[in-house]
C-alpha cells in the first residue's frame, strides 16, 4: 500500500541528507524503500510547472495502457442453436432422482456419465 511520508519524516529525511548520508542510507535508518526516498527529493526539487507535466504524462500513459482490451480483434459471439434449447429444455423436463440430486444438479436418470459405463 502507498503511504505518504509525513512532514516529520521529510525534515527528518533532509536533515540526514546534510548530515551527508546516501539516500540508500536514509532509507534504511527510516526504515523507508529506497525509491521512496529518491522520489521525494527528486519531487521537491521540481518546478510547479514540471509537477504538471509530470502528471499529465502519467495520466496520459495510464490512459493509453488500462482500460482497453489487450487486442483490437472482435470476439465471435455463440449463442445455441435451436437443437441445443430444445436439448436443454428436454432435459430439463425429465425428473430428478430425488430433491437432493435436484439441488445439486445431479443428471437425472439416463443421462449420468457413470450410468453408461455399467
Amino acid at each position: 500500500m502507498r503511504q505518504v511520508m509525513s512532514e516529520d519524516e521529510v525534515k527528518r529525511a533532509y536533515q540526514l541528507r546534510k548530515q551527508g548520508l546516501t539516500f540508500n542510507q536514509i532509507a534504511v535508518a527510516m526504515g523507508r524503500k529506497y525509491n521512496t526516498i529518491v522520489n521525494r527529493f527528486k519531487w521537491d526539487a521540481m518546478t510547479p510547472e514540471e509537477r504538471q507535466i509530470n502528471r499529465d504524462r502519467k495520466r496520459e500513459w495510464r490512459n493509453t495502457h488500462y482500460g482497453k482490451p489487450k487486442a483490437d480483434i472482435a470476439l465471435p459471439i455463440a449463442r445455441p442453436t435451436p437443437e441445443m434449447l430444445a436439448d436443454r429444455d428436454r432435459r430439463e423436463a425429465m425428473p430428478h432422482r430425488d430433491l437432493t440430486g435436484a439441488f445439486f444438479g445431479d443428471p437425472p436418470v439416463g443421462l449420468s456419465a457413470l450410468e453408461g459405463r455399467q
